[in-house]
């Protein structure tokens, strides 16, 4: 083809277009490139946004080897893991490639590196550090012109804006500050002020206004404005609370990191009465938040949420999330679905703040065992609690109308309006529903509701569970419309409302742990009623506690598609909770918004069996103080011990000429002097009623003698006169100290102990006054040296709204905190606060060199304080029960509720006063470094005792039961245990925090690793997964761990776990890698193993190993692995449990015990049973017994088991206490048996025949004329009908060889109790067809037709009452196919073309499209 001269002249111009529109393209000043490294998302897209896009382009880098591409590096220090290499990488490229780099806010000083000049370094660190819009685009720009020397494409350099420490700022303008809540008052009132409108303080946290995205504020003060508040930002550390006290407002929130300013704070809250709320903001992508099964874990959710809610902060309601935007930086935004349900929680509790309290509607949830069974909750009396708490109410001006004028008629309406019913009882429960008492919520009433409530997704799988609303159970119809029933009491504005089963059939009353995904439609329709149908202002809990907070989901940070949060959504929530039960407690605050309000536990009580055993302790006194054995003697004690029977707990012989060795007789002497001294409950708490003073006396006197005991002890070891195997000898210190200490307590407790006359008392004590001065002069040293190296750093300007890089300090909790964290009364003794924590470790130079001294001073400063509250005891017992209902009251009144730490008042009396909202220890402190010396101590007591029962054997595994609240009384000293035993110890940072461990040589050890499986609690799981972690990265580092010769059993347990898993038919490649899997728990995140209701379902299985297969299932899903988090794999915790010894269980409150708690025989028992299954042999036992926080020990189960028996329930002396009180200790007696039988399920040799015969003859019998039949037939007739059945299916089981006549007698008193007074119904009286069964052979026929008219009224349905146009039956289940729809948009691509680029392509390209079709068109026309 020829070109003529005008072809080859179009052609030349558009290749010179072409050829100038590069040039120009190359030749224009370019955005100059930095790589932002370790910038946390919302700082970097704060940045990104700021920036000018013509100057500098912005880029997150994690690959330090990408930097070669980058003009200059930001590096933000904090958290920032560079090695050796890295830095040498950095300076390298520095050097060769002209790399301009910067790292600031280092906390390790080698990574404190720069390479430009101090100048620059100086003022570029003033722009990032002080943040802002204007800072950021200035400091870019600076980067760009003064660092690279490049020229400036748009923009100016202006001044840093140095930003205060405190300030308060607004949503107008992202670079307006004020210093002071005048200036911004004034800027205000002219921009939006609402006068008279309610006054909200909201406080930032990690995520400040200036230093990082702040869409989420901006959106959070404009909803909040929108809803009618005023809204005052503020971003503070030093001045927080004076500009609280200018503010007043009605509420304050707090987007946490860390406390909010500790006993000050607290302080100034209570006595403003101002409610501190704690959103949370959630680091993860929206859509990453909604899949992530826990919600929060780790050192974020510690200062998130843990460490925040010891200033008492409440409601970590998920608020905030990351989202990318358009330049592929994530910023955080509000939830807009989230958003309203928030602003409108708040404005509910404001409103609670002015209503009159004749205006409020409650809605107050109870727990209620089936059909005639009593109300329920821990430790208190219920009813006579529930309706002294509705008086007070009433007194207060709470509209009670219709509230029965006694106690009496109060509990008669409960039974026959507010009762529940199991499927099995239809008879009860078609005439509870003609009764016209239940609440009527038609169908269309419902389902608008449920579509207003939940996102569709969790619409179609309760309709998938259920059927189409309203379901099939408590349905009728009234008037021709078809509904739903909603049991309830209403007097006046308050409502009371049985809380449903959660599950639906079988398992109602028995998923109190959430064991079931998907709540039923009563179970929802009873929440949504009480929303919208009774209108409530608040929401109420009474008692410990329900099922609410276990309905599986995330295990904090909710979202809305978790049932809890929709079903406690924008209401208010009250929870009132006992002290005894930290752990769950911390469940209800995080997962349904619960305000807790604590009431005290029981109270407690001597044993009386001290005369009992003084024979047989002189005699073992008598051999124990002589070095010779006296054979003779030894006999003697082994008749006495076998003819009480002790010899069965402790696994002894009975031969007679055999005498016992030393080491049993030392076993024998310990156990006597446990019963002797042993700490038991003295009857229940009723609400609002002091203890009796005989039982504030025993109380005050049992919580204070183990304190003033061990301090005697501390001092005398540091005198050199005793030893710490000595201490540890129960028998020796019950004798040289725990005696003394009971005489001095019990002469000086009735008086008051004036605070100078402390260190008197102590000289009385033995303690010198030379001792006494040598202290003082100590603690003085500590103090002021404690007082020079201050507070370590706070948080820098991008992490903490606008304060500058040095930042003042806020200090960090170490561990549980110490002391009573504001809230306290006012008469509190001074001595309590001083001196040297229990679990802390003097650092002064002169403890260093001293630890004789160290001792003497922990020893006298416990001393002190614990003489000095001897009085303070007595009067917090009096007066909590006022406490707690002036309390209510108050949170009733959106009021502010101080924090408290938990536990049992004898183990923690630190929770003394109640009425206070509950708190827990930071995970990430644990094991603190008292717990470490405890587990220590615990493993080598474990190893011993099984060394001393297996011929000197060491056991190759041992299993964990790990349950909440023990894990937080005890700071962790079980995951402590499971650590000595594997042969590892805690690695701490600087703060203390335990954040990896280090695996101990074999010859440091001394002995062969242990392996460990590890079962947790749903409550342990949620509240300490990063411990759970942590545990599984000990165990693969220990497999990996070569031993020599000495075996791993870690490493030998895993190929037997992968030979069990290929046998289940898992493939070789996962079934190696799961076989290292030694942390597991429930299924679909549940809380509980779903094995109880099946145990105590007799005929619903005939082999134990059935229970045991059920309980593998149910507690087979894998924790401890973030990537298999909650996954499981079949046989998986059958191959983990294989080779298993020894089975534990953590022990940490003298309010319950193996017997009288039912989730101990439903977790170790589960455990035990199931290992047995798996192995072919019974496992030991043990028990961890941390109830005394300064002598832990370890204890054999069936021996722990015969201390509870032979102290509480078969005890005299606890038995008259209990028959004292009313229905709730009834059904504490009827528990206690219940679970024996269950016992006798799990672990067989654990139970005796003996103590069968004993339960009959106390408790059918009467063999000691106590009451205790007419006791029941009075308070409890359901109860009695429970525990003899339960008695009888022991019998039927073949696990109680029971007499003719004792059979006869059980089965006659339970049918006399059916004819008297009716059908209970639970599950063992009404719901065991075979048990039936064999009760009828028992009777006369004239028993028998009673018997049987009082089950047939019970559960089957009358002619009057089977009318199909009232009861309806559901049979057709929708099956719902829709998906919830989501959508994502993706972001533009970081690396992706500038618009100047694409402009100056894209014209070439339009250059060479134009000449192209000119020669197109041109050859076209030639070709015509």
């Amino acid at each position: 083809m020829t070109f003529s001269k005008k072809h080859l002249y179009y052609i030349g111009t558009a290749l010179l277009l072409g050829i100038i529109f590069l040039c120009s393209y190359l030749l224009w000043p370019k955005p100059v490139r930095v790589a932002l490294v370790n910038m946390p998302d919302f700082i970097a897209s704060r940045m990104a946004v700021a920036a000018d896009k013509k100057n500098v382009r912005l880029t997150a880098v994690t690959e330090l080897t990408e930097l070669k591409n980058y003009d200059a590096m930001i590096a933000f220090g904090m958290g920032l893991k560079w090695t050796d290499e890295d830095r040498t990488l950095i300076k390298q490229l520095g050097e060769e490639r002209g790399l301009k780099y910067l790292a600031y806010m280092t906390t390790t000083p080698e990574n404190n590196i720069s390479n430009l000049d101090s100048l620059q370094q100086e003022t570029l660190v003033s722009y990032l550090a002080n943040g802002g819009t204007s800072n950021y685009r200035s400091g870019f720009n600076y980067i760009r012109k003064e660092v690279l020397g490049k020229s400036l494409r748009t923009g100016t350099i202006e001044e840093p804006i140095e930003y205060g420490y405190d300030l308060l700022f607004t949503d107008e303008d992202p670079d307006l500050a004020f210093d002071s809540v005048e200036s911004f008052q004034k800027f205000y009132n002219e921009h939006g002020y609402k006068e008279g409108a309610p006054r909200i303080a909201l406080f930032t946290g990690i995520a400040g206004p200036f230093g990082s995205s702040r869409d989420y504020l901006d959106e959070l003060i404009g909803a909040l404005e929108d809803s009618g508040f005023n809204v005052y930002p503020i971003s503070a550390m030093t001045r927080r609370l004076e500009f609280l006290s200018e503010i007043k407002p009605q509420a304050v929130i707090y987007f946490a990191h860390g406390r909010f300013g500790g006993d000050p704070a607290i302080a100034w809250l209570k006595e403003h009465n101002v409610p501190i709320f704690s959103p949370l903001i959630v680091s993860e992508e929206y859509g990453d938040w909604l899949q992530d099964k826990q919600g929060m874990w780790g050192g974020y959710l510690s200062q998130t949420v843990v460490t925040p809610e010891i200033d008492g902060t409440i409601l970590p309601f998920a608020l905030v999330t990351l989202r990318e935007n358009k330049q592929g930086f994530k910023e955080f935004h509000t939830i807009p679905e989230r958003l309203p349900d928030f602003c409108s929680l708040l404005h509910r509790y404001v409103k609670l703040q002015t209503m009159s309290n004749a205006d409020k509607r409650i809605a107050l949830f109870y727990f209620k065992g089936p059909g005639q069974n009593s109300l329920v909750a821990q430790g208190i009396e219920v009813v006579p609690s529930l309706y002294n708490v509705l008086k007070y109410l009433q007194s207060q001006g709470y509209d009670l109308t219709g509230l029965p004028d006694t106690e009496e008629a109060f509990a008669k309406d409960l039974m026959s309006r507010g009762a529940l019913y199991n499927n099995y009882a239809e008879g009860n429960k078609q005439m509870m529903l003609h009764s016209n008492y239940p609440a009527f919520v038609s169908t269309q009433e419902l389902t608008q509701w449920i579509d207003d409530t939940f996102p569709p997704a969790l619409k179609d799988s309760i309709e998938t569970h259920y059927g189409a609303i309203p379901g099939h159970d408590l349905v009728l119809e009234r008037d021709g419309v078809e509904g739903i029933a909603v049991t309830r009491l209403t007097y006046g504005k308050v409502a009371l409302l049985p809380q449903p089963g959660a599950g639906s059939g079988e398992l109602d009353f028995k998923m109190v742990h959430g064991s079931t995904s998907v709540p039923a439609y009563p179970y929802i329709a009873s929440y949504l009623w009480a929303r919208n149908g009774w209108h409530a202002d608040v929401l109420m809990h009474f008692g410990t506690h329900g099922s609410l907070e276990f309905i599986p989901g995330k295990q904090v940070a909710l979202s809305n598609y978790d049932y809890t949060d929709r079903l406690v959504r924008d209401l208010p929530h009250i929870y009132y909770y006992t002290t005894a039960n930290v752990g769950e407690c911390m469940i209800a605050k995080r997962r349904s918004y619960g305000q807790a309000v604590s009431y005290l536990a029981p109270p407690f009580i001597d044993t009386q069996l001290d005369k009992e055993m003084q024979p047989l302790r002189d005699l073992t006194d008598r051999y124990l103080a002589s070095e010779k054995d006296d054979d003779a003697l030894s006999k003697r004690i082994k008749e006495m011990t076998i003819a009480q029977g002790f010899h069965r707990d402790l696994k002894l012989d009975s031969t007679m000429s055999k005498p016992y060795t030393r080491g049993e007789i030392e076993l024998v002497a310990s156990f006597i002097d446990e019963l002797a001294n042993a700490k038991i409950v003295g009857g229940m708490y009723t609400t609002g009623v002091p203890f009796s003073s005989e039982k504030i006396r025993s109380s005050v006197r049992l919580l204070s003698v183990d304190p003033i005991a061990y301090a005697l002890a501390q001092i005398d070891k540091s005198r050199g006169r005793i030893t710490d195997a000595q201490i540890k000898d129960d028998v020796y210190f019950n004798a040289h100290y725990l005696r003394p200490a009971d005489h001095f307590v019990a002469r000086v407790q009735d008086r008051e102990i004036a605070s100078g006359e402390v260190d008197a008392l102590l000289q009385s004590l033995g303690v010198s006054g030379a001792e006494l001065a040598r202290v003082d002069q100590f603690l003085k040293a500590q103090q002021e040296e404690s007082a020079q190296s201050g507070m370590m750093g706070g948080m820098p300007a991008g992490m903490m709204g606008g304060d500058k890089a040095k930042a003042k300090p806020q200090g960090k909790p170490s561990g549980m905190p110490s002391g009573h964290p504001g809230g306290m009364p006012k008469d509190m003794p001074k001595e309590m606060g001083g001196g040297t924590p229990p679990h802390s470790k003097p650092a002064s130079a002169e403890a260093k060199q001293d630890s004789k001294l160290v001792l003497l001073a922990e020893g006298i400063s416990l001393l002190r304080r614990s003489v000095a509250q001897i009085p303070y005891y007595r009067r917090m017992l009096a007066t909590s029960p006022q406490l707690e209902l002036a309390s209510l009251a108050n949170a009733l009144s959106g009021g502010y509720t101080a924090p408290s730490p938990g536990g049992d008042f004898i183990a923690s009396p630190s929770v003394l006063p109640t009425g206070r909202n509950l708190y827990a220890i930071d995970p990430e402190m644990t094991p603190t470094a008292k717990a470490w010396e405890d587990g220590q101590q615990l493993a080598d007591a474990l190893i011993a005792d099984y060394r001393s029962r297996h011929n000197d054997s060491i056991p190759r595994k041992v299993s964990f039961t790990l349950w909440s609240s023990s894990f937080i009384e005890s700071e962790g000293t079980t995951i402590a245990e499971i650590m000595a035993l594997l042969g590892v110890e805690p690695v701490r940072d600087r703060r203390g925090k335990v954040i990896d461990v280090r695996v101990i040589p074999i010859k440091e050890l001394g002995r062969p690793r242990v392996d460990v499986v590890i079962q947790t609690s749903g409550q342990l799981r949620d509240i300490a997964a990063s411990r759970l972690f942590l545990l599984q990265k000990a165990m693969d580092l220990v497999a990996e761990t070569k031993d020599g010769k000495t075996p791993n059993q870690i490493a030998l347990g895993r190929v037997e776990a992968e030979r069990v898993l290929l046998e289940h038919g898992v493939p070789p490649e996962q079934a190696r890698k799961l076989s290292g899997k030694r942390i597991f728990g429930g299924l679909n995140g549940a809380y509980g193993t779903g094995i109880q209701e099946m145990v105590e379902s007799g005929d619903r299985w005939e082999k134990e190993s059935e229970i045991a297969e059920v309980y593998m299932n149910n507690m087979g899903a894998i924790y401890g692995d973030e990537e298999l988090w909650g996954e499981t794999a079949k046989g998986i915790f059958e191959a983990a449990l294989q080779n298993t010894d020894a089975v534990v269980q953590p022990r940490q409150s003298n309010t319950w015990g193996a017997l009288s708690l039912d989730h101990v025989y439903e977790f170790v028992g589960g455990l035990t049973l199931s290992v047995r299954h798996v192995t072919g042999k019974d496992p030991e036992g043990y028990f961890t017994d941390l109830r005394n926080r300064r002598r832990v020990k370890t204890q054999e189960i069936k021996q722990a088991i015969g201390i509870e028996a032979r102290t509480t329930i078969l005890n005299p002396t606890y038995v008259r206490e209990q028959l004292k009180e009313g229905a709730g200790a009834a059904d504490a007696i009827d528990e206690t048996i219940r679970n024996t039988y269950a016992w006798n399920v799990m672990k067989p040799s654990a139970i005796d025949k003996e103590l069968w015969d004993a339960l009959y003859d106390m408790y059918v019998v009467d063999k000691h004329q106590l009451g205790t039949v007419d006791f029941f037939e009075q308070n409890n007739p359901a109860a009695l009908q429970d525990l003899t059945a339960s008695m009888m299916e022991t019998i039927r089981k073949g696990y109680w060889q029971a007499t003719a006549e004792q059979k006869q007698t059980i089965a006659q008193l339970h049918a006399e109790s059916l004819a008297k007074a009716g059908a209970g119904c639970s599950g063992m009286v009404c719901d065991n067809a075979k048990l039936r069964k064999m009760i009828q052979e028992q009777l006369t026929p004239e028993q028998q037709r009673d018997y049987t008219a009082a089950l047939d009224k019970a559960l089957k349905v009358t002619s009057q009452s089977d009318q199909k146009q009232q009861i309806l039956s559901k049979d057709s289940d929708k099956a719902q196919g829709r998906k919830q729809s989501s959508s994502s948009t993706s972001a533009e691509d970081q690396d992706s073309l500038s618009t100047s680029e694409v402009v100056v392509i894209g014209g070439v390209v339009l250059v060479f499209i134009l000449v192209l079709s000119i020669l197109y068109s041109r050859r076209k026309k030639r070709t015509k």
